[in-house]
């Protein structure tokens, strides 16, 4: 049985539990997400697959066959699992809706908010759990690397959802970090080192880890305490976000971040995406390929001088052989 599977499936109900150790081994190598929903198909989200669970354990594309159905008892029941029995005291994790697991597993969840003051201080009735697969991907950034020849000012990493960005992050910062460079990185969502327990679960070699920061206060903090080198965070964009990336430039750091961004014509586009740039904080621009090939680069640009009329990117290596938009002059 596959590591990665074996570690998410062993957090679930035993009656989950009892089909889903039944999926193939070549199933179990290549899904990224499992989602579980009251009352409905259990699916299967592969790199280029979308499939639903049957009571057997196989896996099908067919809807109109007897498929395994999720109840809301298993559902508690694996949500209690995932807490160690004590939903309680992962209320933190649960009001901001997701879940970690060991192994660094990411558990999405959905369900009823619960309010006070216009805050969410809980999750109720919760009726979804997305459960997003793990798997560290070694040198995924070694081209990114290459194309520049290691000399940068800033990256920032371009991409729509699923397509790989903190892949790439993560092993960005691990890379640089076992060169010498002093590194830290501001995981506000666990995502980056997927602690548990304390300990990181996934590999990010000598970086200092700030886990739990909201991003700006995280930069601060950085720049204050551990005198890094490089920052890298996940997707910038709010106000206070900016703010600190000029403070992050006005203390000599370098940056790597990601962006939600579907291409570099869209990217050119947002007015959030040029008021980052305007902080003169990046010179190259990475843009992913997307969901069907998670965590690889399609470009890399150049950032020019000039956002206010005229906003450049120069073409600086084609990563992978794509329809995307080459040029914007």
């Amino acid at each position: 049985m596959d590591e990665k599977y074996f570690q998410v499936i062993k957090s679930l109900s035993t009656g989950l539990y009892k089909i889903l150790k039944d999926v193939p081994e070549e199933i179990q190598k290549n899904v990224r997400e499992i989602c579980i929903r009251v009352d409905k198909p259990i699916i299967f989200m592969c790199t280029n697959d979308y499939l639903f669970l049957r009571n057997d354990g196989k896996l099908t594309r067919n809807l109109n066959l007897p498929l395994k159905i999720a109840s809301l008892k298993e559902i508690k029941e694996s949500l209690n699992l995932m807490c160690q029995n004590s939903v309680y005291s992962y209320i933190n994790e649960i009001k901001n809706g997701f879940l970690t697991l060991k192994g660094g597993h990411r558990v999405g969840l959905c369900g009823t908010a619960v309010l006070e003051n216009d805050r969410i201080i809980n999750l109720k009735d919760i009726s979804t759990l997305n459960i997003r697969i793990a798997r560290q991907i070694k040198n995924s950034a070694d081209e990114l690397l290459r194309s520049i020849d290691y000399k940068f000012n800033g990256i920032i990493l371009a991409g729509m959802p699923a397509s790989g960005k903190t892949t790439v992050l993560r092993e960005f910062a691990r890379k640089l970090s076992i060169m010498g460079k002093k590194v830290s990185v501001i995981d506000e969502r666990n995502e980056f080192s997927g602690t548990y327990a304390g300990l990181a679960q996934n590999d990010l070699g000598f970086c200092d880890i700030l886990n739990g920061y909201p991003k700006s206060d995280g930069l601060m903090q950085a720049i204050r305490t551990l005198s890094p080198e490089v920052i890298v965070c996940d997707e910038i964009g709010t106000e206070k976000d900016i703010l600190a990336i000029k403070e992050a430039v006005h203390a000599g750091v370098k940056l790597i971040v990601s962006i939600h961004s579907g291409s570099i014509d869209d990217f050119s586009k947002r007015t959030q995406c040029l008021d980052i740039l305007k902080t003169e904080a990046f010179d190259f621009i990475a843009m992913m390929h997307g969901r069907s090939n998670p965590g690889q680069i399609s470009h890399i640009y150049r950032v020019g001088e000039k956002f206010d009329k005229v906003n450049r990117f120069t073409l600086v290596n084609t990563v992978v052989n794509s329809d995307g938009v080459c040029d914007i002059a």
